[in-house]
């Protein structure tokens, strides 16, 4: 009788967190919908400063793209931008540039959206990703999880989340890289050059380039790389036509001005959610200590992985990494240790990037959570900083400025346990029966 109660209680305490993350979520959602109609959406002043939304950068790049036509002009030129961006957030003027540099295929890709409004872009835009993330997020979850009700927790946790949202609302190319790094990697282990297609987002945000791409030549090895290289070479010829050799050669330049530079906005070192947001608030400055340090954290990383990977490979012996249980949990392990290491070792990572958390969150449910073979802690510890994340994610929005008085990134700090915490799993006994599951 007790265990009944037990179980019931367990479920109802399962469903009641659904309901209120579906409620918020729909309640979060309506609110994005409110901020259009007072014209909020994508620029508005409050207490005499501007703000500007993320989206503002992307449908300018569509329309720069387009201006590019006949005779290509400077994309990255700081005036030129800046300028094209006044037009649209017109009367609201950004208090210093809102930089973008991506690369110059970046302004190809969103090329079309410049025959839309910017409210219609914005939708497409959102509204594409959210059906593909939606999608995606089913595959990840229909393995996990063997009941309907569990596939569509994670799918409303996961979009109900501070990162998904705020990726919504301002626009960010986030939302293409989440489903891009989800679909990469349930697809390496058995199609490795459809995962390369799906791992090339990052060539948009470059940033996580060196650890996908250090994991696609070790577990996908040629054909992996060579579609990723053909990615590339395909997206290059395609800003050749459209935007020009001289921007593309403009573009090192560009990106490195930006990153390092403090007279242009979009960067905002102090809110990035990784070590070098971290540094940024102990040292109180985003100096040239701070980068180098950051670069050689994330040499580290790419080290780490390497290893990492090379011996799970060693131990397959040429087997496939889902040919049995123990392979397929060490494989989720490390790709939830990548994903995480990915997010904090970056140079840069904000906190709708943070939505890459899905991977560890149902894999890591599954391998170390659930897993009756590991200490009781450790399974604990997965527990709560994986349950606690959709809802902790908005606290950790809405109090940030109280983590910053004691110098605390909490979405920083919060990948970081669960980072070691799957660090600690690998390192022990992996169940190898299905009744351990």
């Amino acid at each position: 009788m007790r265990l009944f109660l037990n179980n019931r209680l367990r479920k109802n305490l399962w469903f009641a967190y659904f309901v209120a993350l579906l409620v918020w979520t729909v309640q979060a959602y309506a609110l994005i919908g409110r901020e259009e109609q007072k014209g909020r959406l994508f620029a508005y002043t409050e207490d005499g400063h501007p703000y500007i939304s993320d989206f503002v950068n992307v449908y300018n790049a569509a329309v720069l793209s387009r201006a590019c036509s006949p005779v290509p002009v400077a994309i990255y030129d700081v005036a030129l931008q800046s300028a094209s961006a006044d037009k649209l957030t017109a009367p609201v003027k950004a208090e210093q540039p809102f930089y973008l540099q991506t690369p110059p295929y970046f302004f190809s890709i969103v090329s079309p959206l410049a025959s839309l409004t910017m409210l219609q872009a914005w939708l497409t835009w959102c509204g594409f990703s959210l059906v593909i993330f939606t999608v995606v997020l089913w595959f990840i979850a229909r393995p996990v999880f063997s009941d309907n009700f569990s596939r569509c927790f994670v799918i409303v946790a996961t979009i109900g989340s501070f990162p998904e949202w705020e990726g919504v609302r301002s626009g960010n190319s986030s939302l293409w890289l989440a489903p891009g790094v989800v679909a990469m990697w349930l697809l390496l282990r058995r199609r490795s050059a459809l995962a390369a297609c799906c791992a090339s987002v990052c060539l948009i945000k470059i940033q996580y380039l060196p650890l996908v791409g250090m994991t696609g030549l070790l577990l996908g090895r040629f054909p992996f790389v060579a579609t990723l290289f053909a990615v590339t070479l395909a997206l290059v010829a395609w800003a050749w036509q459209t935007v020009g050799l001289e921007n593309i050669l403009a573009f090192p330049k560009a990106l490195a001005s930006a990153e390092a530079g403090s007279q242009m906005s979009g960067v905002a070192a102090i809110e990035m959610q990784n070590f070098r947001g971290q540094l940024c608030l102990l040292t109180n400055s985003d100096g040239s200590f701070v980068h180098v340090i950051t670069l050689l954290i994330l040499f580290a990383a790419i080290a780490f992985v390497s290893i990492m990977w090379w011996r799970l490979v060693k131990e397959a012996q040429g087997s496939n990494l889902s040919s049995n249980v123990i392979l397929d949990h060490k494989f989720k392990i490390c790709a939830s240790i990548t994903t995480l290491l990915l997010l904090v070792c970056s140079p840069h990572t904000h906190k709708h990037d943070f939505i890459l958390v899905v991977v560890p969150a149902v894999w890591l449910w599954q391998t170390v959570a659930c897993n009756a073979a590991l200490p009781k802690a450790l399974r604990l510890a997965a527990r709560i900083l994986i349950v606690a994340f959709p809802a902790m994610s908005w606290i950790f929005f809405m109090i940030e400025f109280l983590f910053h008085m004691v110098k605390i990134q909490p979405f920083f700090c919060w990948a970081l346990s669960l980072c070691l915490v799957a660090c600690l799993a690998l390192r022990l006994k992996i169940a190898s029966a299905e009744e351990h599951l």
